[in-house]
Protein backbone atom coordinates (compact mmCIF):
# COMPACT_ATOMS: atom_id res chain seq x y z
CA UNK A 1 0.00 0.00 0.00
CA UNK A 2 1.46 3.34 -1.03
CA UNK A 3 1.99 5.83 1.76
CA UNK A 4 -0.49 8.70 1.78
CA UNK A 5 -0.51 11.75 3.99
CA UNK A 6 -3.07 11.48 6.77
CA UNK A 7 -4.00 14.19 9.26
CA UNK A 8 -2.82 12.89 12.64
CA UNK A 9 -3.66 14.64 15.90
CA UNK A 10 -1.85 13.81 19.13
CA UNK A 11 -3.83 14.52 22.29
CA UNK A 12 -2.23 14.61 25.74
CA UNK A 13 -4.76 14.47 28.60
CA UNK A 14 -3.35 16.11 31.74
CA UNK A 15 -5.21 16.97 34.92
CA UNK A 16 -3.86 19.66 37.21
CA UNK A 17 -3.13 17.06 39.87
CA UNK A 18 -1.01 15.09 37.40
CA UNK A 19 1.78 17.65 37.27
CA UNK A 20 2.41 18.24 40.96
CA UNK A 21 3.42 16.36 44.07
CA UNK A 22 3.34 17.91 47.55
CA UNK A 23 2.70 21.29 45.95
CA UNK A 24 5.73 21.11 43.63
CA UNK A 25 5.75 20.53 39.86
CA UNK A 26 6.76 16.96 39.01
CA UNK A 27 10.16 17.00 37.31
CA UNK A 28 11.96 14.17 35.55
CA UNK A 29 15.56 14.49 34.35
CA UNK A 30 15.36 18.24 35.06
CA UNK A 31 12.30 18.66 32.81
CA UNK A 32 8.59 18.93 33.60
CA UNK A 33 7.01 15.50 33.18
CA UNK A 34 4.79 16.77 30.37
CA UNK A 35 7.83 17.84 28.35
CA UNK A 36 8.99 14.26 27.73
CA UNK A 37 5.76 13.36 25.94
CA UNK A 38 5.63 16.62 23.98
CA UNK A 39 9.20 16.10 22.80
CA UNK A 40 8.47 12.51 21.72
CA UNK A 41 5.60 13.81 19.60
CA UNK A 42 7.71 16.58 18.10
CA UNK A 43 10.21 13.96 16.90
CA UNK A 44 7.50 12.17 14.92
CA UNK A 45 7.13 13.70 11.46
CA UNK A 46 3.84 11.86 10.88
CA UNK A 47 2.01 13.85 13.59
CA UNK A 48 0.51 17.14 12.43
CA UNK A 49 -0.80 18.69 15.65
CA UNK A 50 -0.42 18.16 19.38
CA UNK A 51 -3.06 19.38 21.79
CA UNK A 52 -2.97 19.24 25.57
CA UNK A 53 -6.40 18.97 27.18
CA UNK A 54 -6.42 20.04 30.82
CA UNK A 55 -8.59 21.56 33.52
CA UNK A 56 -5.69 23.66 34.87
CA UNK A 57 -4.34 27.00 33.66
CA UNK A 58 -0.82 26.05 34.80
CA UNK A 59 -0.85 23.00 32.54
CA UNK A 60 -2.24 25.05 29.70
CA UNK A 61 0.51 27.68 30.04
CA UNK A 62 3.22 25.02 30.31
CA UNK A 63 1.92 23.20 27.22
CA UNK A 64 2.05 26.38 25.15
CA UNK A 65 5.59 27.14 26.36
CA UNK A 66 6.64 23.66 25.27
CA UNK A 67 5.28 24.19 21.76
CA UNK A 68 1.99 22.32 22.05
CA UNK A 69 -1.50 23.76 21.63
CA UNK A 70 -3.98 24.17 24.48
CA UNK A 71 -6.93 26.02 22.94
CA UNK A 72 -9.41 25.34 25.76
CA UNK A 73 -9.76 24.36 29.39
CA UNK A 74 -11.45 21.03 29.99
CA UNK A 75 -14.59 21.19 32.20
CA UNK A 76 -13.86 20.23 35.81
CA UNK A 77 -16.27 17.29 35.68
CA UNK A 78 -14.12 15.76 32.92
CA UNK A 79 -11.07 15.88 35.18
CA UNK A 80 -12.68 13.95 38.03
CA UNK A 81 -11.29 10.55 39.09
CA UNK A 82 -12.75 7.71 37.05
CA UNK A 83 -13.42 9.71 33.87
CA UNK A 84 -12.20 7.60 30.95
CA UNK A 85 -9.63 8.78 28.43
CA UNK A 86 -12.16 7.96 25.74
CA UNK A 87 -14.56 10.52 27.22
CA UNK A 88 -11.80 13.14 27.33
CA UNK A 89 -10.88 12.44 23.70
CA UNK A 90 -14.50 12.74 22.61
CA UNK A 91 -14.81 16.15 24.29
CA UNK A 92 -11.60 17.41 22.67
CA UNK A 93 -12.65 16.26 19.21
CA UNK A 94 -16.12 17.77 19.59
CA UNK A 95 -14.60 21.11 20.61
CA UNK A 96 -12.23 21.13 17.61
CA UNK A 97 -15.06 20.23 15.22
CA UNK A 98 -17.45 22.85 16.59
CA UNK A 99 -14.94 25.69 17.08
CA UNK A 100 -12.48 25.10 14.22
CA UNK A 101 -14.27 22.69 11.86
CA UNK A 102 -11.16 20.56 12.30
CA UNK A 103 -11.53 16.78 11.90
CA UNK A 104 -8.33 14.68 11.79
CA UNK A 105 -8.15 11.20 10.28
CA UNK A 106 -6.40 9.65 13.27
CA UNK A 107 -5.90 10.61 16.89
CA UNK A 108 -3.08 9.52 19.19
CA UNK A 109 -3.83 9.83 22.91
CA UNK A 110 -0.54 9.74 24.82
CA UNK A 111 -0.15 9.77 28.61
CA UNK A 112 2.58 11.67 30.45
CA UNK A 113 2.87 8.86 33.01
CA UNK A 114 4.76 6.80 30.38
CA UNK A 115 7.71 9.07 29.57
CA UNK A 116 10.19 6.49 28.23
CA UNK A 117 9.31 5.95 24.58
CA UNK A 118 11.76 4.34 22.15
CA UNK A 119 12.63 6.57 19.20
CA UNK A 120 10.48 5.63 16.21
CA UNK A 121 7.75 3.95 18.27
CA UNK A 122 5.03 6.43 17.32
CA UNK A 123 5.89 5.98 13.64
CA UNK A 124 5.66 2.20 14.04
CA UNK A 125 2.17 2.46 15.51
CA UNK A 126 0.95 4.78 12.76
CA UNK A 127 2.56 2.75 9.98
CA UNK A 128 0.83 -0.42 11.15
CA UNK A 129 -2.53 1.35 11.48
CA UNK A 130 -2.40 2.58 7.89
CA UNK A 131 -0.70 -0.38 6.21
CA UNK A 132 -3.14 -2.91 7.68
CA UNK A 133 -6.18 -0.58 7.55
CA UNK A 134 -6.90 -1.08 11.25
CA UNK A 135 -9.17 0.82 13.62
CA UNK A 136 -6.73 0.87 16.54
CA UNK A 137 -3.07 0.04 17.11
CA UNK A 138 -1.51 0.08 20.57
CA UNK A 139 1.70 -0.91 22.31
CA UNK A 140 1.89 -3.96 24.58
CA UNK A 141 4.65 -5.56 26.60
CA UNK A 142 5.46 -9.04 25.38
CA UNK A 143 5.60 -11.63 28.17
CA UNK A 144 7.07 -15.11 27.77
CA UNK A 145 5.95 -16.45 31.13
CA UNK A 146 3.26 -18.60 32.70
CA UNK A 147 0.27 -16.73 34.07
CA UNK A 148 -2.41 -17.90 36.47
CA UNK A 149 -5.89 -16.54 37.10
CA UNK A 150 -8.59 -17.35 39.62
CA UNK A 151 -12.10 -18.05 38.34
CA UNK A 152 -15.38 -16.90 39.84
CA UNK A 153 -15.11 -19.63 42.46
CA UNK A 154 -11.55 -18.74 43.47
CA UNK A 155 -10.03 -21.75 41.73
CA UNK A 156 -6.63 -21.16 40.15
CA UNK A 157 -5.87 -22.15 36.58
CA UNK A 158 -3.18 -21.43 34.05
CA UNK A 159 -3.85 -19.06 31.20
CA UNK A 160 -2.97 -20.42 27.82
CA UNK A 161 -0.88 -23.57 27.63
CA UNK A 162 -1.16 -26.04 30.49
CA UNK A 163 1.78 -28.21 29.57
CA UNK A 164 5.20 -28.05 31.16
CA UNK A 165 8.15 -27.16 29.01
CA UNK A 166 10.79 -24.50 28.34
CA UNK A 167 9.78 -20.86 28.44
CA UNK A 168 10.92 -20.48 24.84
CA UNK A 169 8.03 -22.78 23.82
CA UNK A 170 5.41 -20.57 25.50
CA UNK A 171 3.29 -18.46 23.19
CA UNK A 172 3.59 -14.85 24.35
CA UNK A 173 1.00 -12.93 26.31
CA UNK A 174 0.70 -9.19 25.76
CA UNK A 175 0.25 -6.69 28.56
CA UNK A 176 -1.49 -3.57 27.31
CA UNK A 177 0.54 -0.37 27.67
CA UNK A 178 -1.75 1.87 25.65
CA UNK A 179 -0.63 5.03 27.45
CA UNK A 180 2.79 4.63 25.87
CA UNK A 181 1.50 4.74 22.29
CA UNK A 182 -1.91 4.25 20.70
CA UNK A 183 -3.50 5.43 17.48
CA UNK A 184 -7.14 5.12 16.51
CA UNK A 185 -9.37 6.23 13.69
CA UNK A 186 -11.41 9.35 14.28
CA UNK A 187 -14.67 7.39 13.96
CA UNK A 188 -13.61 5.28 16.94
CA UNK A 189 -12.48 8.17 19.13
CA UNK A 190 -15.62 10.19 18.39
CA UNK A 191 -17.70 7.42 19.97
CA UNK A 192 -15.91 7.87 23.28
CA UNK A 193 -13.62 4.83 23.13
CA UNK A 194 -10.11 4.05 21.89
CA UNK A 195 -10.42 0.47 20.67
CA UNK A 196 -12.31 -0.32 17.50
CA UNK A 197 -13.12 -3.73 16.03
CA UNK A 198 -9.98 -4.17 13.94
CA UNK A 199 -7.08 -4.02 16.38
CA UNK A 200 -3.33 -4.50 16.03
CA UNK A 201 -0.42 -4.14 18.41
CA UNK A 202 3.25 -3.24 18.41
CA UNK A 203 5.09 -5.53 20.84
CA UNK A 204 7.50 -3.98 23.33
CA UNK A 205 10.23 -6.13 24.86
CA UNK A 206 12.14 -3.49 26.83
CA UNK A 207 10.93 -3.51 30.48
CA UNK A 208 11.46 0.26 30.69
CA UNK A 209 8.23 0.61 28.69
CA UNK A 210 6.34 -0.52 31.80
CA UNK A 211 7.60 2.39 33.91
CA UNK A 212 4.63 4.38 35.21
CA UNK A 213 5.35 7.66 36.99
CA UNK A 214 2.00 7.78 38.79
CA UNK A 215 3.76 6.35 41.85
CA UNK A 216 6.84 7.73 43.60
CA UNK A 217 8.62 4.44 42.92
CA UNK A 218 7.83 4.62 39.22
CA UNK A 219 9.05 8.23 39.04
CA UNK A 220 12.31 7.30 40.79
CA UNK A 221 12.78 4.33 38.45
CA UNK A 222 12.19 6.49 35.38
CA UNK A 223 14.77 8.99 36.66
CA UNK A 224 17.32 6.22 37.26
CA UNK A 225 16.78 4.74 33.78
CA UNK A 226 17.11 8.13 32.11
CA UNK A 227 20.22 8.91 34.10
CA UNK A 228 21.74 5.59 33.06
CA UNK A 229 20.88 6.29 29.43
CA UNK A 230 22.37 9.77 29.68
CA UNK A 231 19.10 11.55 28.90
Amino acid sequence: MAENRHEVLAIIPVRGVDIESAGEMVMLAEKPLLQHTVEAIQLCSKIDRVIVTSDDDRVRDLAIRLGAEAPFLRPAELAAPGVSIGTVLKHCLQWLDEMESYVPVVTMPLEISHPIRPVGLLEQVLDLLFSEDLDTVFTAYEEHARFWQSDEYGELGRLGQDQEGPRTAIKPFYREVAGLALACRIEVARSGVRFGKKVGLVPIRDPSALVDTQTSYGLALAAALMDEAGK
